[in-house]
């Protein structure tokens, strides 16, 4: 049987591969279980046979989300797959109420190209800036927005 590609949204008991995921790409998962169910995955397999092979998380501010965790195994991936998953992150992000979208980054030019701007911390709401994720990255990322 041919492998496929298959995009789903998380559950709590996907926790523990997506934990194993963020930290090979040397991410935090501290907070994590708290928005799972905002999380996308693109598994790639038979459908006996599956592997995450990407992962995009949304946390949810009232109607200011914050995408966290975009993740693309690159062994089982492209970017051209990755930019897909970040569409359709940005489609659900729409569906979901939410106005304006954040986010960290240490490759901004990929998102640039997709509409995202560079932020100041000034510019940056307060729940954002409260999020753990968030507190956690900032020093090593380049924050950015999209007006949705």
């Amino acid at each position: 049987m041919t492998d496929s590609i298959a995009i789903r949204l998380a559950g709590i008991g996907d926790l523990e591969k997506v934990e194993e995921i963020l930290r090979e790409a040397g991410l935090e998962t501290e907070g994590l279980s708290d928005w799972m169910g905002s999380f996308l995955l693109a598994e790639k397999g038979d459908s006996t046979d599956r592997e995450i092979v990407a992962t995009a998380g949304l946390e949810q501010y009232g109607t200011i989300g914050l995408l966290r965790s975009l993740i693309i195994r690159k062994k089982a991936w492209t970017v051209e797959d990755g930019v897909a998953l970040l569409q359709l992150l940005l489609a659900y992000s729409r569906h979901n109420g939410l106005d304006e979208l954040y986010l960290l980054t240490e490759s901004p030019s990929l998102f640039i190209h997709i509409g995202f701007t560079i932020l100041s911390d000034s510019e940056i709401p307060p729940e954002v800036m409260a999020s753990l994720h968030f507190r956690q990255h900032r020093k090593r990322a380049v924050p950015m927005r999209k007006i949705l």
